[in-house]
């Protein structure tokens, strides 16, 4: 073999060796910022949704003294009521950007659900009554959709495995697997024989 030919395949070889340890190396980058872009991300949502929950919660507590009107307190419930809904128009806004469009749209139903009480002029009518329970059952649907999307659930039903897994009957009562299976969204038979198999 001629020597100009061993030196065209090293040569042909050394370059393909180069370009696929480059490719190698864009792709990791590349994935090390997505990575990092994702979890800067997540925590963002994190922490906004606490403020959500927070201010919801708020909400609810004070909707108790509105409707029907609560005595002595329910002037003051509806102005702190009144008080925290910009605030949490901005949190909307804000969530507008960072949430994914089901959740933001179901945060987005409950905010008007609770701007439609202060338009009822009689709060202890029949539909007040109504709105408010609707307000609740919206706010059950914001966190429901909350914890699907931080995957709560699949936290629980990790945990629950966790758990259940060898030697666990000697670290849970009958109760405490109840009350495991309740969280994790099972049977408490189902987790009682699952710990009994191992």
């Amino acid at each position: 073999m001629q020597d100009s030919t061993v030196t065209l395949i090293v040569g042909v070889a050394g370059i393909l060796g180069t370009l696929i340890s480059s490719a190698i190396g864009h792709y990791y980058t590349a994935k090390a910022r997505k990575d990092v872009y994702q979890r800067a991300v997540f925590t963002e949502q994190f922490e906004l949704l606490k403020k959500i929950h927070l201010q919801i919660g708020r909400a609810q507590n004070f909707l108790q003294m509105i409707v029907p009107p609560h005595p002595d307190h329910h002037e003051q419930a509806e102005a702190d009521c009144l008080a925290l809904i910009p605030e949490l128009a901005n949190l909307i806004h804000e969530g507008s950007a960072l949430l994914p469009s089901e959740v933001w749209v179901d945060l987005s139903q409950f905010s008007s659900k609770l701007c439609e009480i202060f338009e009822c002029s009689d709060r202890s009518s029949d539909e007040a009554k109504e709105i408010a329970r609707d307000v609740r059952v919206r706010a059950g649907i914001f966190a429901l959709a909350t914890r699907k999307m931080l995957g709560i659930d699949e936290m629980s039903t990790e945990t629950y495995k966790m758990l259940t897994g060898s030697n666990a009957e000697d670290l849970m009562s009958d109760g405490e697997r109840a009350a495991l299976a309740r969280i994790a969204g099972d049977d408490a038979q189902t987790v009682n024989d699952n710990v009994d198999r191992n």
